[in-house]
């Protein structure tokens, strides 16, 4: 099972991408925006730069996502 856990409610909007239970790839938005604490407010909710770091190191796309 592949689960992406997201959110934008923190101050650093992180990602995280856990296969059949081990976490493969995490990843903060303001590391690709280069904005500290970029937070809710700058990412509308959705940590999109993390979400694709994710993906990528995994060599996944979001539809493989269970």
């Amino acid at each position: 099972m592949k689960v992406l856990g997201i959110t934008g409610r923190t101050r650093d909007a992180p990602a995280a991408l856990a296969v059949d239970g081990r976490v493969v790839s995490a990843a903060t938005e303001d590391s690709f925006a280069r904005i500290a604490r970029i937070g809710y407010d700058l990412t509308g909710g959705f940590p999109s730069g993390a979400v694709k770091a994710c993906l990528d190191a995994a060599t996944l796309e979001l539809g493989d996502v269970d």
